[in-house]
């Protein structure tokens, strides 16, 4: 059909060698004659090392790491004594001179954190829109200085549990 298939995978728990072949296998063979190009594999290290290296087997398409992460549940939480003089601060989706700010510390981070090239020409407004999503979802925060200055952010797109969220954005500017 000429169509290319667009897939993004997530393995969980451990994959061995073998386990990552048969998977790479079924992954070529599942959707026929339509090429599928595979753009991030996301799981514990070993088991994506092992997947990278049966993917290029079969496909001859290199693999390369752009990004580790590092997952960490709390199973306690303790009081803490913050230090730094300023308070932390929910982005108003009306606060126009913060959500600037916030859509340029987002392209910051996106090209220092995830080694992305510089942003397009429309980068901008298209992370406007984005911290906006996340200003009327309450779920974008500011640490500011006691001179009241932006110091870091951090957004808590989505909730975990009963009573966790996930954090991302957290981008303090060098």
């Amino acid at each position: 059909t000429g169509t290319e298939l667009s897939c993004r995978l997530a393995l969980f728990g451990e994959w061995s060698s073998k386990a990552t072949d048969v998977l790479v296998e079924n992954l070529e063979t599942v959707h026929g004659s339509a090429p599928m190009a595979l753009h991030s594999v996301t799981g514990p290290e070993l088991a994506c090392a092992n997947f990278a290296a049966s993917h290029t087997v079969a496909t001859a398409r290199k693999a390369r790491q752009g990004l580790s992460i590092v997952a960490m549940q709390l199973e306690s939480t303790a009081r803490i004594r913050i230090a730094a003089a300023g308070e932390m601060v929910i982005v108003d989706s009306n606060d126009s001179a913060l959500l600037q700010v916030a859509a340029q510390w987002r392209l910051d981070f996106e090209t220092e954190a995830l080694r992305r090239p510089p942003a397009e020409p429309n980068a901008l407004e298209e992370s406007r829109y984005f911290v906006r999503g996340l200003a009327d979802s309450r779920s974008l925060f500011f640490w500011r200085s006691s001179a009241g200055e932006p110091v870091c952010m951090v957004a808590t797109p989505r909730k975990v549990g009963q009573a966790g969220v996930s954090m991302s954005l957290v981008f303090t500017p060098k």
